[in-house]
């Protein structure tokens, strides 16, 4: 029974009739009296419980499943809790979560003869119920701050994956296939590339918040591969500290994520990285080694960058970057970017080149993506479904670029689809078609994999 239940008890009507005005109607009423009314017993119920009786939503049940209620069935089975005014925790009836919050609130006065065990359970229960104990006039800053400075979050995938590919090198063989020592002409021969890949892949984020300024993130991950049964090695993936001096300026330092682009680079990078932003403009800089390079000789260069992004608009972005690594070779490249969203459409490109020449050309790439919608898993049913379309040069440092396949000296298509089959799980499919080998204009062959992604 809550506080108004008891200040009502004796008057069936006065209880109907409250309940309806605050819960029943949408309506705003005006009239004087019954503002009086609900004040007048909200006083009285205050008065009672000895704090405010002002609590968001009081009616709203616990039901005796629920982890918090039975959290307090647990510390009142060890004598601790003080339930209803007999005394007694009627661990067999739902409470609504003003009841709830009262016992909280009661456990937290003599928070001093607990073990530590009992305050870690109070603790969690009063950071699920802080609202409703700050609306009993209750303060639970301390207790947020205890819990609220390492968080955890992460994901999981199983993952499908079908390839079909060919590659061609030119080769000299003989116009006469009966005569082997004759004549020869140059021919392109396909070796082909089949094969499937079936595994898994978790990820574990932590954040610690050390202080306003100061928060350290770290990535647990490992992959498992369920065709050739390997258990998969676990490695921390990301480690790096974050420090936010101002507002408009945040420093990372450690083995942290960098992105280039729209599509050029989204991968590991060692080092440190600067962020200032101020209104549409972003600038961003930093020195370490890109560890997500196609070569394995880049992935431990060094290597510095700077890139700059402007909002023309609240729905249009347009960047740039240079970049270039730090070893004997100096190898140099720049790029532009766009994106636009307009009414559920996305459109977005990017544009590349590599100072160095290969060929006596300087290698390039390009892509450029249309897709509608987007997903959201707390939405079942949300979508996304795209297209993008990419031409990349051979012996570019950024071979695979983004796309979720990588046809090298090619010119190629990708199609994605992703939907919120359930909370927190989506599906994502990807189909990479009409792939054109750039020297020999012969078809490179198919690819497709199918995923689903867990939050948690």
């Amino acid at each position: 029974m809550t506080q108004i239940e008891r200040v009502c008890r004796g008057n069936t009507e006065t209880r109907a009739r409250l309940s309806y005005l605050i819960y029943g109607s949408k309506k705003i009423y005006k009239e004087e009296n019954i503002m009086k009314k609900i004040l007048a017993i909200a006083a009285v119920a205050a008065l009672t419980a000895g704090v405010s009786a002002y609590a968001a939503n009081p009616f709203s049940d616990v039901s005796t499943s629920d982890w918090a209620y039975q959290a307090v069935s647990d510390l009142s089975d060890q004598g601790i809790v003080e339930g209803y005014p007999d005394g007694t925790f009627k661990g067999q009836q739902n409470m609504t979560r003003y009841e709830l919050a009262q016992i909280i609130a009661r456990l937290m006065a003599k928070e001093d003869q607990l073990n530590a065990e009992q305050k870690a359970t109070v603790d969690k229960l009063a950071a699920q119920y802080a609202d409703e104990l700050a609306n009993l006039g209750v303060r639970v800053a301390n207790v947020e701050k205890k819990l609220g400075n390492v968080s955890w979050k992460g994901d999981a995938r199983l993952k499908y994956e079908n390839t079909n590919h060919k590659s061609y090198e030119p080769k000299e063989v003989p116009v006469d296939p009966k005569q082997p020592n004759g004549e020869k002409k140059n021919e392109w021969v396909a070796t082909a590339d089949k094969g499937e890949t079936y595994g898994a892949r978790i990820r574990l984020n932590a954040t610690a918040k050390v202080s306003d300024q100061v928060t350290v993130k770290s990535r647990i991950a490992t992959n498992l591969d369920f065709v050739k049964g390997s258990n998969g090695q676990v490695t921390f993936d990301r480690l790096h500290v974050v420090y936010k001096p101002a507002e408009s300026l945040t420093l990372d330092a450690g083995r942290t994520g960098m992105t280039l682009g729209n599509a050029v680079y989204d991968d590991t990078f060692d080092g440190v990285v600067a962020d200032f932003g101020m209104g549409p403009v972003d600038l961003q800089a930093g020195y370490g080694r890109a560890r997500g390079f196609d070569f394995d000789a880049y992935a431990n260069a060094e290597f510095a960058f700077a890139q700059a992004g402007f909002n023309v608009t609240e729905n249009v972005k347009v960047g740039g970057f240079y970049a270039k690594t730090l070893d004997k070779q100096g190898h140099k490249f720049w790029g532009v970017s766009a994106s636009a969203d307009v009414e559920g459409f996305s459109l977005n490109g990017d544009y590349v080149v590599s100072e160095q020449k290969v060929d006596n050309k300087k290698p390039k790439f390009w892509n450029v993506g249309l897709s509608y919608g987007e997903v959201d898993t707390d939405k079942v049913g949300s979508f996304t479904v795209g297209v993008h379309y990419y031409d990349v040069d051979n012996d570019h440092l950024f071979e695979k670029n983004g796309a979720e396949f990588g046809f090298i000296n090619a010119k190629f298509w990708e199609a994605q689809l992703g939907v919120a089959v359930l909370k927190n799980v989506e599906l994502n499919a990807n189909y990479g078609f009409h792939a054109e080998d750039k020297a020999s204009k012969k078809d490179l062959g198919t690819a497709w994999n199918v995923s689903l992604n867990y939050a948690f």
